[in-house]
């Protein structure tokens, strides 16, 4: 492998060999990197005075090391390993080899240790080339790049925007600025495309950061409509060695979207040069209101997009129904929970005298309040949801008010095994009439309103099939 190499590109192979330490002895290892998945291969003699402590189970972290290379891998999952004698006498050889699988892994060209911390991570893709659009932020750099202004000494001339994340950090779209010249090729110029970043106000560990990018991922991801193919992660890393820059390699073939949208559920929409498509633009606020939700709530997100790349529909169906349900949620109680509570005490010797069964008593009364708080169920919560999308939204649908309980029954038949018989095309139309109520619900999670909502849903993939077309 190259000595200069700098980074990781997400979508090319390597192949490294090194050493690794299990905290008394270093062994020779070999680790594989590919889209479809990271092996490491440990290998080497043992003896009386030299043994391998990892053994053949899961390591939660291990530094591996190839030259002037530092890789930081996480959750290694064991998969083969065996041994085998050398020699026994005069002296007990032996030697063992050990594959393991790897969740993901950190690359530092120089140095860097298990405790460095992650201060920013910095997603490439042309997908938020796609997403950002052409703005005149563009121009003025390309003004300012003909003008022989020094771009690289003033860093918001770069930025296309930056909103404050509450106790996080900061995150936007930056322009990556890169000037060449080559008289051969008859070429000169810049070329600039955009990253997303984020920059947290402490540093995370290397052992947050695979969760910190899934959930950056996850909400661009809801924005763009679809999973989309990342070129590569560069992390900027709190580090005592020279370096300090370090990528973010994971198998990322899995999440490479099967069927590509080549455009944007709600783009950027932000100070567009040319507005041929007449959307609203998507509110910045959108961001920091995601990282202020609580975190149930936040991977939602993550969630949805794990169900979308479900194959079956049904199972699709129920997974959005599970999360448009805790997502409109709403209680209601039946009598006065605090007079409910007050005659429970009561009336709970009395319960007992008559029942003879403490225990049980108990429980039931316990139970009391939740049942109390039941008056709206699921049907209900869903409906009251329902009526507040706009009229000249919903009315195109070919799925109405009055169907919602038949789907909700459908839902529980499904779950619990009960009969029922749907013909295919009505279940990819209910399951897209649950999932358009879906991101409804979660673009309002982000303050964007059901009417700005109404403007863009009908770039939701496969949203074709609940329109009612009239003969």
């Amino acid at each position: 492998m190259s000595f200069d190499l700098e980074a990781l590109k997400l979508a090319d192979t390597y192949h490294f060999e090194g050493a690794v330490n299990d905290g008394s002895n270093d062994f020779a290892a070999k680790l594989y990197l590919s889209p479809e998945k990271i092996t490491i291969t440990i290998m080497g003699e043992k003896n009386d005075e030299r043994n391998c402590d990892f053994g053949w189970g899961d390591i939660e972290t291990l530094l591996f090391t190839d030259m002037n290379k530092t890789f930081i891998l996480h959750d290694l999952c064991f998969c083969r390993g065996g041994s085998r004698v050398i020699s026994q006498y005069p002296k007990y050889i032996g030697f063992f080899e050990s594959v393991f699988e790897v969740g993901y892994l950190i690359f530092a060209p120089s140095g860097l240790y298990e405790n460095d911390l992650v201060q920013s991570i910095c997603i490439h893709s042309n997908k938020i080339s796609e997403w950002v659009g052409n703005t005149n932020k563009q121009e003025e750099i390309i003004r300012a790049y003909n003008n022989n202004e020094r771009l690289f000494d003033d860093h918001n001339k770069l930025d296309e925007f930056y909103i404050p994340l509450e106790e996080t950090g900061i995150l936007g779209v930056s322009y990556n600025l890169s000037m060449h010249h080559s008289s051969p090729d008859f070429s000169a110029g810049i070329i600039f495309p955009p990253s997303l970043i984020i920059t947290f106000c402490v540093g995370h560990t290397s052992k947050e950061v695979m969760n910190d990018f899934f959930k950056l991922y996850a909400l661009l991801a809801f924005f763009i409509g679809s999973d989309f193919i990342i070129e590569q992660i560069d992390l900027n890393m709190n580090s005592s060695h020279f370096g300090n820059k370090g990528t973010l390699y994971y198998p990322s073939k899995m999440y490479h979207p099967k069927y590509e949208q080549d455009y944007s559920t709600f783009p950027l929409g932000k100070d567009i040069r040319f507005d041929s498509l007449g959307l609203p633009p998507l509110p910045l606020t959108a961001f920091s209101k995601y990282y202020a939700l609580p975190v149930i709530q936040s991977g939602y997100f993550l969630k949805y997009l794990k169900y979308k790349r479900l194959e079956n529909s049904e199972e699709r169906f129920l997974g959005y129904f599970r999360i448009l349900e805790s997502l409109c949620f709403n209680k209601k109680s039946y009598l006065n929970e605090e007079l409910l509570e007050k005659l429970s005490n009561r009336i709970k010797p009395y319960l007992i005298k008559v029942f003879g069964d403490k225990k049980s008593v108990t429980s039931f009364l316990k139970g009391l309040p939740r049942y109390n708080n039941s008056k709206y169920n699921t049907q209900k919560c869903i409906l009251d949801f329902y009526v507040k999308i706009p009229q000249q939204t919903s009315g195109r649908w070919k799925l109405y008010k009055r169907d919602i309980s038949g789907i909700c029954k459908l839902r529980n038949d499904i779950t619990h095994a009960n009969d029922y018989s749907i013909n295919a095309s009505e279940l990819v139309e209910k399951e897209k009439f649950i999932e358009v109520l879906l991101v409804f619900s979660l673009f309002e999670k982000l303050d964007i309103t059901l009417p700005i909502t109404s403007e863009i849903i009908d770039r939701l993939s496969g949203y074709s099939s609940l329109i009612r077309y009239e003969a």
